[in-house]
C-alpha cells in the first residue's frame, strides 16, 4: 500500500493516498462546517489526517469552465476516464460515501429514504453525486441514452471566485 504522510511542517495532519489503495476502514469523518457557499464542507480523513488522493494514469486531459444560464462563472471541473480497477474502486467508494450519507443524514431530513440519496443505477437524481458517472446523452424525448464509452470520474477543481488566474 502505497501511502505518503506529508513532510511539510505546516501540514502534517495530511496524507497523500494512491487512489486503488484507499481502504474505506481508515475513513472518518470530520465535523460539518459551513461554507461561504451557504452549504456545509465536511473534510474526509484518513488515519485521522486529512485525505488527499493520487491518480496514475494516462487520459484525456482538459479543463472545462461551467456557466449559468445568465453567464455567471460557476466553477472549473475535470474528467478522468474511469476504466477497469479504477470504475471498481470508484462505485466502492461511491456506495461507501452512499451508506455514510444516510448514516449521519449530513443537512438532510431525518426520514429521507436510502434511495432518494442512491439514484438510479447511475446515480441520476440521487443526492449523491456519484464519482463515477456512465456517459449519456439526451434524445429529444427528454430520457437518457446511455452511451458506449468508458465511465470516467468528473472533479470540481474551482468554484466562482476561486478561479485558477495564470
Amino acid at each position: 500500500m502505497r501511502v505518503k504522510e506529508s513532510e511539510n511542517k505546516r501540514s502534517n495532519d495530511t496524507v497523500i493516498v494512491d487512489f486503488l489503495d484507499i481502504d474505506t476502514s481508515k475513513i472518518t469523518f470530520a465535523k460539518a462546517k459551513p461554507n461561504k457557499y451557504n452549504g456545509s464542507q465536511i473534510r474526509i480523513l484518513y488515519g485521522g489526517k486529512t485525505l488527499f488522493v493520487k491518480y496514475k494514469g494516462t487520459t484525456p486531459f482538459g479543463l472545462v469552465e461551467n456557466f449559468d444560464k445568465d453567464n455567471n462563472y460557476q466553477g472549473t471541473s475535470m474528467s478522468i476516464n474511469c476504466e477497469d480497477q479504477y470504475l471498481e474502486k470508484a462505485q466502492e467508494l461511491d456506495q461507501f460515501f452512499i451508506n455514510a450519507f444516510y448514516k449521519y443524514k449530513w443537512s438532510l431530513n431525518k426520514n429521507i429514504p436510502k434511495a432518494a440519496i442512491e439514484g438510479y443505477q447511475h446515480g441520476e437524481s440521487g443526492l449523491w453525486k456519484r464519482i463515477s458517472k456512465k456517459p449519456y446523452k439526451v434524445n429529444e424525448g427528454g430520457i437518457r441514452e446511455y452511451l458506449d464509452y468508458p465511465s470516467k470520474m468528473e472533479f470540481t477543481l474551482f468554484y466562482k471566485n476561486d478561479r485558477l488566474e495564470t
